[in-house]
């Protein structure tokens, strides 16, 4: 059960009118840069796509709909080390169930488990079985999202993990499951290293970029690389030379880039709305009547809003100089919780088990998923539902 402690308090999304309003005008007042005919998606951000899309969130996106969705179960706030973390608790009908911690990525919030929340939650409703519920906790990373900016220097992947601790155990949360993606992924496997005895599974959404890296730096004791190995560091070194200009912006000058985000709702979208394109495989998918692949404009408008009207873009982005500096000194911590890896085709970098192994010593379930790309909740939320039921069935009595 449950306990309610003072420690947490109520919260509830409601964006006053005159912010929309000062949004929708900021965005129809845009000073547009010159853009290049025929460039596409190839340098960044494609002009006529964020036009279309800018002028739809103007007049045609419905944030108090979205807004409704977050206030559909009860949000909380609580003051944990220094800054405000923010969650949605998603309580199930279903006595017993197991509560699930979901962790988001950057650049997201938690409106990327929008399409998830309800079938954990409901499964009888959702082509499951009651026996498969879960209470879910959609937290928002510390300094991203409504729990507003961090306020010290610190906030890596180990500090907000101790964080979410904490808040769990207000929530009365005994034991629980994990699951993490992204940079949430390296904040759930600093939870489960953290809070082993109370964590009883986790499960990541497992990107390689990481894993390469180590890999490609301990090729001598790794040994051979297998064919799907050797592909992955191909596209680690595509990745590295075309797309990664934003991790070095965000681990080592988080701020320049910020006041400019902060400043511009149409720069914020191009910052965002460039990764929905890249990460998704949304080029070899459906072209310009689906710019970020299986994500609809609306999903990646309701991620992008929440930045805007949260001011958290510097906050978030401060995630990479943290943890980046974390990892250079200590690595990624390993894990002996029992672990699930789902691996999606389409995300930057697939992972290899055997280089997960080095840090998930104890993997009992591993998903090499059909479809999918890096927002694996939004573009195939019925594939990751049914994994993590799968995972946790076998975790939640143990």
């Amino acid at each position: 059960m449950r306990i309610e402690s003072r420690d947490v308090r109520p919260f509830r999304v409601a964006v006053p009118d005159e912010v929309l309003a000062d949004l929708r005008s900021r965005i129809l007042a845009a000073r547009w840069p010159d853009g290049l005919e025929g460039v596409g998606w190839a340098l960044g951000t494609d002009d006529d796509t964020l036009r279309a899309v800018c002028r739809y969130w103007a007049d045609g996106f419905d944030w108090r709909g979205h807004e409704a969705w977050l206030n559909r179960h009860p949000n909380v706030l609580a003051d944990i080390d220094g800054s405000t973390v923010h969650a949605i608790d998603a309580r199930s009908r279903v006595p017993g169930s197991l509560p699930l911690v979901l962790l988001h990525g950057w650049p997201s919030t938690v409106s990327e488990f929008r399409h998830v929340v309800e079938p954990l939650v409901d499964p009888v409703a959702h082509g499951g079985r009651a026996e498969d519920a879960f209470d879910v906790v959609v937290v928002s990373l510390p300094g991203f999202g409504f729990g507003g900016p961090t306020r010290s220097r610190g906030w890596d992947a180990d500090r907000m993990a101790r964080a979410i601790a904490v808040l769990v155990r207000r929530l009365g949360i005994a034991r629980y499951g994990v699951f993490g993606t992204d940079a949430g992924a390296y904040v759930a496997t600093a939870l489960a290293a953290h809070d082993a005895d109370a964590v009883a599974g986790l499960h990541l959404h497992l990107g390689g970029v990481q894993l390469a890296r180590n890999a490609r730096a301990d090729a001598d004791q790794i040994g051979e690389f297998t064919d799907h190995e050797r592909a992955a560091l191909d596209d680690l070194a595509h990745y590295e030379q075309t797309d990664s200009a934003y991790a070095l912006a965000n681990s080592t000058k988080p701020h320049t880039v910020a006041y400019a985000l902060n400043d511009s709702p149409v720069g914020q979208a191009a910052w965002i709305l460039e990764k929905f394109h890249s990460w998704t495989g949304a080029s070899d998918l459906a072209g310009a009547d689906a710019p970020f692949g299986r994500v609809s404009v609306d999903d990646a408008l309701a991620i992008v809003t929440t930045y805007w009207i949260t001011g958290t873009s510097g906050s978030a982005a401060r995630f990479y100089a943290e943890t980046l500096a974390t990892l250079a000194r200590t690595g990624l911590p390993r894990v002996t919780v029992p672990t699930g890896c789902a691996v999606f085709p389409s995300d930057i970098v697939t992972a290899s088990r055997r280089w997960a192994e080095r840090s998930y010593p104890n993997i009992v379930h591993w998903t090499d998923m059909a479809r999918g790309g890096h927002f694996s909740a939004l573009e195939v939320p019925d594939l990751l539902v049914d994994d993590l039921r799968s995972f946790f069935r076998t975790q939640r009595e143990q």
